[in-house]
């Protein structure tokens, strides 16, 4: 059951996100795509207990944009004042923003720990599957938040940019992720942030995505144009 919870006008929390993953999305998840019949039974009992472990929560928030240079972006935000992120060279997909949304969206650590009691226990198989059961998971998340955004959009008469997350690219470094997350209750959704900039649980995500009039899109692009490594990786949607 989804609990959606408005704490004001700009900051909204979902618990208990539904999210909907089959075997067929994880054996393409999987290197080389190569599922063997004794794979696929054994991940069939992994999505089962998946299913009844995992927790996806979403914190997001939406922010006015102030000003824009070819490095920054700034962001009114509700307190008063002014957050200035820095996304270097990957500003470039901002240009045409009128407001940003950022959010953190988590799996939780309760899939994460049956994956170490897997471990623990010598299932390795088991472990493996159920951690790319989760990443899968996780990117059903950030469909969600994709989906909110584009809704948002559509209701502005707005196009979309591209998903933007620190660490993942060009230009900007995961350090950013601390600024980012400063104006999200991160507590909210069972997620912190440590000192070297990494969130915890590990399955969890930041990003901003940017809505204006000047975007053409209506959906969220590839961010593959904008990943840090999309000169080498060998999984480029285009």
């Amino acid at each position: 059951m989804v609990t959606r919870i408005e704490t004001d006008r700009s900051l909204t929390v979902f618990s208990g996100l539904e999210i909907e993953v089959d075997i067929d999305e994880v054996l393409k998840a999987l290197p080389g795509n190569r599922g063997t019949k004794a794979v696929e039974e054994a991940l069939e009992q992994s999505l089962v207990a998946a299913r009844e472990i995992w927790c996806p929560r979403v914190v997001c928030r939406w922010l006015d944009v102030t000003d824009i240079t070819e490095e920054t972006i700034s962001l009114a935000i509700p307190q008063g004042g002014t957050l200035v992120l820095e996304p270097g060279f990957s500003a470039r997909f901002l240009a045409g923003a009128r407001q940003v949304m950022v959010a953190v969206y988590t799996l939780g650590d309760e899939l994460e720990a049956y994956g170490v009691s897997l471990s623990s226990k010598g299932d390795y198989l088991g472990a493996y599957l159920t951690d790319i059961i989760g990443l899968v998971a996780l990117d059903k998340a950030g469909q969600k938040v994709r989906n909110l955004v584009e809704e948002r959009a559509e209701t502005l008469g707005w196009g979309v940019g591209p998903f933007l997350s620190p660490g993942s690219v060009h230009g900007w470094e995961l350090t950013g992720q601390n600024d980012l997350c400063s104006v999200l209750p991160l507590e909210n959704i069972g997620v912190e942030i440590r000192g070297d900039a990494i969130l915890s649980p590990f399955k969890s995500i930041s990003c901003l995505i940017a809505v204006g009039p000047d975007y053409t899109s209506n959906t969220v692009g590839s961010t593959c144009q904008v990943c840090s490594r999309r000169d080498t990786c060998t999984m480029k949607n285009h």
